[in-house]
């Protein structure tokens, strides 16, 4: 039989874990980690020059996306390539 132990942590530090976490991913998804730049909604609509509900209507209508601990991210260049093609 292995080892085990138990950890306790209180709810206060489990949110501050879960939001280490998401900065964590967040900095993976900056600018220049791919190739590609991934922008959150208001820079989206910044990008495109659109309201946030005009933007969720594209969400709507299949502008891709990712979601990532309740953040969305929009690659420039994904998007770039379905205002092409729509």
């Amino acid at each position: 039989m292995q080892n085990q132990s138990v950890v306790v942590i209180s709810y206060g530090d489990l949110e501050k874990l879960k939001d280490s976490i998401v900065d964590e991913i967040k900095n993976y998804l900056v600018p220049g980690s791919q190739g590609t730049r991934y922008l959150n909604k208001s820079e989206a609509c910044e990008y495109l020059g659109v309201s946030r509900h005009s933007l969720d209507k594209l969400i709507a209508n299949g502008l891709p996306f990712h979601k990532t601990g309740g953040i969305y991210r929009i690659s420039s260049a994904e998007l770039d390539d379905w205002l092409l093609k729509h």
